[in-house]
């Protein structure tokens, strides 16, 4: 991938957190190695109001059915300028960024995902949309793209995030390590900081302090753990270098004992400074985590001011 233009498709709604979303975009890879599409569904006439034609006020009401979608597309053609002039203050090249702006066929995320067939390395979304009270959580396009987009990852972008630091959570799954390997093919050239992070709970909060043969049995297993995570983060690392990162951006940590695993990335994500936080669709378990990790999912939802890539 660190051999072509990495391919990406931005799904733009007219909201700001669409701009926001595009303005991180524009920053995240050297001028040159990133082809960005901006793309729209935009509303389009119900197909029962062309079989009204006997009705009464059937000219009038197609009338303004027609006006309302002249303005539509006005609105968009603006706000994607919006966009690309986002993308563009942050470096991105304006020859390359497209616009399409598509009328809905299906429903918006699925022609979404339809394009993103195409071809794309990624698809980009804000984590937020246009509307407010239903987006609190998660934008419903972006949670359907979550459920769409398998195989193809997911850029979830909330908040304002510029920096080109990248924190990737890793555990001794395959799926992470392709997560791992991604991460590299696309930030490699880019000057990026990368942290390897595990994370392990604490299973002690559900056990009492008397349980004292038990809590020495945990001990001697964290050290294992911790032995076996240091070698996961070699093997990640090594990956990294053969994707094309620099071994000197590239560090390390292991964390063993916190209560809460998707808690802890999304904290230490802030700690550090980390604008991208790079998560695997499933973890060890298929059976516990199918569909979606539980972990992943939890930091999605914790990371709102990040941005948060769904890989696998």
């Amino acid at each position: 991938m660190n051999e072509k233009k990495i391919k990406v498709l931005l799904a733009v709604d007219g909201s700001r957190q669409a701009e926001d979303a595009a303005r991180y975009l524009g920053g995240l890879l050297p001028p040159g190695s990133m082809d960005l599409t901006l793309f729209h569904v935009s509303g389009k006439i119900p197909e029962y109001y062309w079989d009204m034609e006997h009705f009464p006020g059937y000219k009038e009401r197609v009338s303004a059915y027609h006006a309302w979608s002249v303005q539509q597309r006005e609105e968009a053609a603006a706000f994607m300028e919006r966009a690309r002039a986002a993308a563009v203050s942050r470096g991105l090249p304006e020859k390359m960024i497209r616009i399409m702006i598509e009328e809905r066929k299906v429903g918006v995320a699925r022609d979404i995902a339809f394009e993103a067939q195409s071809g794309y390395d990624a698809v980009a979304v804000g984590r937020t949309g246009t509307s407010r009270i239903k987006d609190i959580l998660l934008g419903s396009v972006a949670a359907k793209l979550l459920g769409r987009l398998a195989g193809i990852p997911l850029w979830l972008v909330g908040g304002q995030p510029e920096n080109r630091r990248v924190l990737i959570a890793v555990d001794n799954s395959e799926n992470a390590m392709k997560a791992v390997e991604y991460a590299g093919a696309v930030m490699a050239g880019a000057n990026a900081e990368i942290m390897l992070l595990h994370v392990r709970r604490n299973p002690m909060i559900f056990h009492g302090a008397k349980e004292d043969d038990w809590a020495a049995a945990y001990d001697q297993e964290m050290e294992r753990v911790k032995g076996e995570m240091d070698s996961v983060i070699d093997e990640a690392t090594r990956r990294l270098v053969k994707a094309g990162m620099n071994r000197e951006v590239i560090t390390g940590r292991v964390k063993a004992g916190v209560e809460s695993r998707a808690g802890e990335i999304a904290l230490e994500a802030v700690r550090g400074g980390y604008d991208t936080i790079v998560v695997g669709r499933r973890g060890l378990s298929r059976v516990e985590e199918f569909f979606m990790g539980r972990v992943s999912h939890k930091v999605i939802q914790l990371a709102r001011e990040k941005a948060v890539w769904v890989v696998g």
